[in-house]
């Protein structure tokens, strides 16, 4: 976890930031294979990505 903090400290407006799971298990789960997730979590969280930055500049967060 420390690791995604220090990464997300040294993140600059207007790069490109990659999140990525390589475990084999991890397309199933988007499409459909887990029952706490049935929708899916990234389709669902870039959906409303522009939503979530917003927010968080109004709250002072970024």
């Amino acid at each position: 976890m420390a690791r995604i903090v220090n990464g997300a400290l040294e993140f600059n407006a207007g790069e490109t930031a990659y999140i990525t799971n390589s475990l084999p298990y991890a397309i199933p789960l988007e499409y459909g294979h887990s029952t706490q997730a049935p929708s899916g979590m990234v389709r669902i969280t870039l959906g409303n990505f522009q939503k979530i930055v917003e927010e968080a500049i109004r709250k002072n967060q970024v």
